[in-house]
């Protein structure tokens, strides 16, 4: 399979991900039962937190969306990461390149 085709199949797969997700949970406009009135005051999210980067919601709206927490744990990781790069010198290839494009010129002439 060609990185063409590759990128084609995974741009069909995140297409239909996104289509099945928005089915299911029915972003793609209001449904019955989905205006503010309808619901009970219960049921909407908390207000804003005035800090920013900061979310909040109330204990029954994170039970109704199934939204769990569980403490942090400690953990260390390394600052450096070990590991062997080899770079390439593309000028020569360049020219390579720039060389059989003369060829190829002169050979059609």
């Amino acid at each position: 399979m060609s990185a063409r085709d590759a990128i084609g199949w995974g741009a069909l797969g995140a297409g239909l991900t996104a289509a099945l997700v928005f089915a299911v949970h029915g972003h793609g406009g209001a449904a019955a039962g989905d205006n503010a009135a309808d619901k009970p005051a219960a049921e909407a999210p908390a207000e804003k937190s005035s800090e920013p980067g900061t979310v909040s919601i109330d204990a029954a709206f994170a039970k109704r969306i199934g939204l769990q927490t569980a403490p942090l744990s400690a953990t260390t990781m390394a600052s450096v990461a070990r590991g062997f790069a080899r770079g390439i010198d593309a000028g020569p290839l360049a020219s390579i390149e720039a060389d059989i494009a003369t060829a190829r010129a002169a050979a059609q002439a």
